[in-house]
């Protein structure tokens, strides 16, 4: 039997083909769900299985079904599971979290991908698309974000769905962050965001089934685990430990874990940071 470091909590039974391979990153589809098979490095999440590299190498099929899963049919543990919730109440310290906030906004404005959403935050970095198809979407981008934070929710939602670079796009990246960050606003004690939720989630799902998977788990509110234990770090632990983790995330993909910071933060704190 297969042994993986964890399951994520969030696998929808059916048969699963390759979408994609990376060197630790295999995506497989079954209809429009999507399971992620991951190095340790990658970490766990709410659709992840964290597998050893040489179980990883050569996957191609995986079947998830009520009596259990399988891997290239070969019998997968289907523990440790996961847990891609937040609790109920986070209680922080509020001068401890918003340190946080404040550190991660300069962490993201300062190394984030040229390519990232970091200019939302930074205006400056915007000066780092150059040619007339990287300015023409930056714009698209920016226009998307601006009607988010105006609370034009369903017309910023359209603007920035599908819109941007990478493998998931920017536009989409940032929803999830700005979604995931709802989430944690009402576990720190603010109102429920499923009304805002749904307003961002109406203009239907994209036709990248990446997109789509992610999208779907920040609407329901579960985390990947580099983002939740950033959350963790920005609430309990030290001012290095919160940029280690920081760094974790905007490691992920070329710019989609820095597209998720700048939706998470702006979700925070969308008074206070520029879009302009």
């Amino acid at each position: 039997m297969i042994r993986p470091f964890s399951v994520g909590d969030r696998i929808r039974p059916g048969e699963y083909r390759i979408h994609s391979r990376f060197p630790a990153v295999i995506n497989l589809l079954s209809g429009d769900d999507l399971i992620s098979l991951v190095t340790e490095r990658v970490g766990a999440g709410p659709i992840n299985i964290v597998l050893p590299g040489s179980e990883l190498a050569g996957a191609a099929a995986l079947s998830a079904r009520p009596e259990g899963l399988k891997l290239d049919g070969r019998a997968l543990c289907g523990e440790p599971v996961y847990d891609s919730g937040l609790p109920r109440r986070l209680g922080p310290d509020r001068a401890h979290w918003q340190r946080g906030i404040a550190d991660l906004q300069a962490l993201v404005a300062g190394s984030a991908h040229p390519k990232s959403l970091a200019f939302l935050i930074a205006p400056r970095r915007r000066s780092l698309f150059r040619c007339g198809f990287e300015r023409s979407m930056a714009e698209r981008l920016h226009t998307g974000a601006q009607a988010v934070m105006r609370g034009d929710l369903e017309s910023g939602a359209r603007t920035l769905r599908g819109t941007g670079f990478g493998l998931t796009p920017s536009g989409d990246d940032f929803l999830a962050g700005y979604m995931w960050g709802l989430h944690a606003r009402r576990a720190l004690g603010d109102e429920d965001p499923s009304a805002a939720i749904a307003r961002l989630c109406a203009p239907g799902p994209g036709a990248n089934p990446l997109a789509r998977a992610f999208l779907r788990c920040a609407q329901e509110g579960r985390f990947f685990s580099r983002l939740k234990a950033l959350i963790e770090a920005m609430l309990d632990g030290t001012p290095a430990q919160a940029a280690g983790r920081a760094r974790d995330l905007l490691d992920s993909g070329e710019t989609s874990g820095a597209d998720v910071a700048v939706g998470f933060l702006i979700s925070l704190q969308k008074e206070a940071v520029p879009c302009s």
